[in-house]
């Protein structure tokens, strides 16, 4: 998927506050998890966090503006589903903020990248090797063909 979503990265957040405002995320959550949802059954969901309807109301519209959201109306009442997964929205957020580094920093960016990574979690550098010979692989296949 090559639609751009209008989000900000904040890289000091924790989960998916790092894209979206901490309402957002979790009407976010909610919607992934229930598939789709009213302004009211959502409002009625997230009850216990004292939100006022139209709050929720403006949330919904946003992640509609922004693209997160689809809508379609029903009964004079507007139902929400998430337009992409949560892993294809983190997948398009990666592919933005890493092309984004590699725009202005490339050689530093990969290095702390690469730092970061193998720091915390030791199966990563298996992973990274292995994509390093895919790409490889897929590399030189491309020439043969040529």
């Amino acid at each position: 998927m090559n639609e751009k979503f209008s989000i900000r990265f904040s890289p000091f957040r924790r989960g998916l506050s790092k894209i979206l405002g901490s309402r957002e995320a979790e009407i976010m959550e909610l919607l992934w998890k229930e598939g789709e949802l009213s302004v009211a059954q959502t409002h009625q969901l997230l009850g216990h966090r004292q939100l006022a309807y139209t709050t929720v109301m403006t949330l919904m519209k946003r992640l509609w503006d922004k693209g997160l959201l689809q809508r379609r109306l029903e009964r004079g009442a507007y139902i929400y589903s998430p337009s992409l997964s949560r892993e294809e929205l983190l997948s398009n957020v990666a592919r933005d903020v890493v092309g984004g580094l590699l725009e202005e920093l490339a050689s530093p960016a990969i290095a702390q990248l690469f730092q970061q990574a193998v720091e915390n979690d030791d199966h990563l550098l298996a992973e990274m090797e292995r994509l390093i010979q895919k790409y490889r692989e897929k590399k030189t296949r491309l020439q043969e063909d040529v």
